[in-house]
């Protein structure tokens, strides 16, 4: 896993506080991909598109509502993952659970 700089042609529009984390796992070949939180500057290379995309289930698990978005080299979505927020029998969230 590589730290890289952000593409200039990556939205990195920062979200409003009540939507979802959008992770985007944008992946270009035989160059590997990159997984990064739209909105936020840091970017990370990987060169197996299987393990980007676990590293960004990981995290947006950890960081629900979230959503992990899957971009093939010909820029199209691929893959889309859901993780909303836990929500107990009552409606009322529930804490993460932190190992």
């Amino acid at each position: 896993m590589d730290r890289v700089t952000p593409s200039p042609t990556s939205p990195t529009t920062p979200g409003r506080p009540d939507e979802a984390n959008v992770f985007r796992v944008e992946c270009a070949g035989l160059s590997g991909c990159v997984v990064y939180l739209v909105g936020h500057p840091a970017r990370y290379r990987f060169l197996s598109q299987d393990l980007a995309v676990r590293y960004a289930q990981n995290i947006a698990q950890k960081s629900r509502p979230s959503v992990v978005v899957v971009i093939d080299a010909d820029r199209t979505v691929v893959r889309a993952l859901e993780f909303p927020l836990s929500v107990g029998k009552d409606g009322q969230r529930l804490a993460a659970k932190v190992p």
